[in-house]
């Protein structure tokens, strides 16, 4: 594979995440706003749940822009091993590990206020496991920049 085939496929990734950050923000508006327009926030339970959707799709939303921004650099570069992009993946995973106890916090909440209505929001687990794998790659990515800075002072 070529550096050209290479931006190819960069240019494509960051083509899907913009779609996605647009596909989030939409159903921000859209769908929040519509709840929105209808809530009175009469408990606290509400809000609460409100606040929750806010700070999930700020984290989804964040760690796209970072995404789109790796992409970025990575059709504009030579080499993938550079610092900055070390830390877009550092963000993207700490954003993607932070976001099931996040949730589970916010459900906590919501059945602290509410102990009648049970309300119990989890994925499973696979976010705080893709979160790892990227912050394992980008472990190997500090890696490739050390090895990348040693070879450019060798020659």
């Amino acid at each position: 594979m070529n550096l050209e085939e290479l931006n190819v496929k960069a240019k494509r990734y960051m083509c899907i995440s913009i779609i996605l950050l647009v596909g989030f923000i939409m159903y921000f508006i859209g769908v929040q706003g519509v709840a929105l327009g209808r809530m009175e926030f009469d408990s606290p339970v509400q809000l609460v749940g409100f606040l929750s959707n806010i700070v999930l799709t700020a984290m989804a939303v964040v760690a796209n822009v970072n995404a789109i921004l790796m992409f970025r650099l990575l059709r504009k570069s030579e080499t993938p091993f550079q610092m900055a992009i070390v830390k877009k993946l550092r963000v993207i995973s700490g954003l993607l590990i932070a976001f099931e106890p996040v949730q589970i916090v916010f459900c906590w909440i919501m059945n602290g206020l509410s102990p009648e209505i049970k309300t119990h929001s989890s994925l499973g687990g696979m976010v705080l496991i893709i979160g790892s794998v990227i912050a394992c790659v980008s472990i190997a990515f500090e890696y490739g920049v050390v090895l990348q800075t040693q070879a450019d002072e060798t020659l």
